[in-house]
């Protein structure tokens, strides 16, 4: 099965751009062939809602052409879902969106969700999004990393901080579930989960699993 990822940063981000492909890759298994549409909008990363509104012509182009690339389904490699709305009504396969993905599947693994951001100028967005999904009451807490996206996979202190901030989640926020909240961060997202006592999810890893769902359940085949 194809599925197309469609991202914010591209390669002009380098060393990024390349471990966050290799995370992808690493983590998804036998049976998904990944093929990678970068947006190629005027921001490499998603942080406002300025953000949002100036992708979201590149974001859309970017997913019909992974349609037009006879993908199978779609996923919007971002966990702030930027232009997701739209992309679903813009081509005939699925578009699953990285934070509602990681959110669904947190909120069937427990009750208490604490999602860990890089950085806390996203959370009036991500609030947004949990009210609009339904997922609000869901989430007791957002623990800010402060960390640049792009230094995601490349800051020396990265694992160190989101350990640090994971153990606080389950200490003092009772969460049974840690959710991710960038897509940067997948490449620590299998030492955090080896070191945490409650279920980690990686918004990048549960969208590509639930396109796959989608994409199945939907019926439609490459090319058809």
């Amino acid at each position: 099965m194809k599925i197309g990822i469609v991202t914010i940063a591209d390669e002009d981000t380098g060393a990024f751009f390349a471990a966050q492909v290799r995370a992808r890759k690493h983590r998804v298994g036998d049976g998904l062939e990944l093929s990678f549409f970068p947006a190629h909008g005027p921001s490499q990363f998603m942080e406002t809602e300025v953000d949002e509104a100036l992708a979201a012509p590149a974001i859309l182009a970017a997913v019909e052409a992974a349609a037009g690339e006879l993908c199978e389904a779609i996923v919007i490699d971002c966990v702030l879902d930027p232009a997701l709305q739209a992309c679903r009504h813009l081509v005939d396969v699925p578009v699953v969106g990285a934070g509602q993905a990681a959110l669904a599947c947190a909120t069937m693994l427990g009750e208490r969700v604490t999602v860990l951001v890089h950085n806390s100028c996203v959370t009036g967005i991500l609030r947004r999004n949990l009210k609009l999904y339904g997922f609000l009451d869901r989430v007791v807490a957002f623990r800010p990393l402060q960390i640049p996206v792009l230094r995601m996979g490349l800051d020396e202190g990265l694992e160190d901080a989101v350990l640090e901030a994971a153990s606080l989640a389950v200490a003092e926020d009772a969460c049974d579930v840690l959710v991710l909240g960038c897509t940067g961060l997948a490449p620590v997202a299998e030492k955090l989960q080896a070191a945490s006592s409650v279920p980690v999810v990686e918004p990048a890893l549960a969208a590509m699993h639930m396109a796959r769902t989608l994409a199945a359940l939907s019926g439609r085949r490459r090319g058809e």
